[in-house]
C-alpha cells in the first residue's frame, strides 16, 4: 500500500493535518519528501520568493527554516516547510 496515495493537496494544510496525524505510516512517508531549493521555490513562492532568499538564510545561519546538506545538494523536508508556515500562523489579535 501506498501511504502517499490519499494524501490531500499539500496547500491545504488542516487537510493533510489530520491525515498526518491519523496514521504514523503517513508521517513516516512523508517526512522523507526531500525538495531542492528550486522545488522549494515553485511549490511554495509564499514562503521563499527566490532560491536566492533561501541561500541567503542559509549563509546567516538563519533556522527559520531547517535544511539538509547532503552530498546531493541542499534539501529541505516538506514537513519542515510546512511546520515553518504553521509558526507563522497569527491566531487573533493585530497581524
Amino acid at each position: 500500500m501506498n501511504p502517499a496515495a490519499d494524501r490531500p493537496p499539500v496547500d491545504d494544510l488542516p487537510a493533510l493535518r489530520r491525515w498526518l496525524i491519523e496514521d504514523p505510516l503517513h508521517a513516516a512517508a512523508f517526512a522523507d519528501d526531500l525538495l531542492p531549493p528550486r522545488q522549494v521555490v515553485a511549490e511554495y513562492p509564499q514562503v521563499a520568493g527566490s532560491v536566492g532568499t533561501l541561500a541567503n538564510w542559509r549563509s546567516r545561519g538563519d533556522t527559520r527554516l531547517e535544511w539538509l546538506d547532503l552530498p546531493g545538494g541542499i534539501f529541505y523536508r516538506r514537513l519542515a516547510i510546512l511546520a515553518f508556515i504553521e509558526s507563522r500562523t497569527v491566531r487573533g489579535g493585530k497581524a
